[in-house]
């Protein structure tokens, strides 16, 4: 599979803090994830760093993930 992406800085701040990736897991399932920095927010370009990491590496590291709700419940589980 290709993936593309592309984000934004917009129409305010200097830099772009949003961080984008597209993961397979050992299944061979996608997951796309897209977390927005917040702009304005202390660090937010690095904890949406931090976000797409964690989230990339437990979905590569795992074959229990096969459907969206699996991936929102990880995600809820670590909230």
């Amino acid at each position: 599979m290709r993936t593309v992406y592309q984000t934004h800085v917009g129409q305010v701040r200097s830099h772009n803090e949003d961080h984008v990736g597209v993961f397979q897991n050992q299944k061979g399932v996608h997951l796309a994830i897209v977390a927005d920095g917040m702009g304005g927010h202390r660090a937010g370009d690095v904890a949406s760093e931090m976000t797409v990491e964690f989230l990339a590496k437990e979905w590569q590291e795992t074959i229990h993930f096969e459907t969206p709700t699996d991936a929102e419940k990880l995600a809820a589980r670590n909230n």
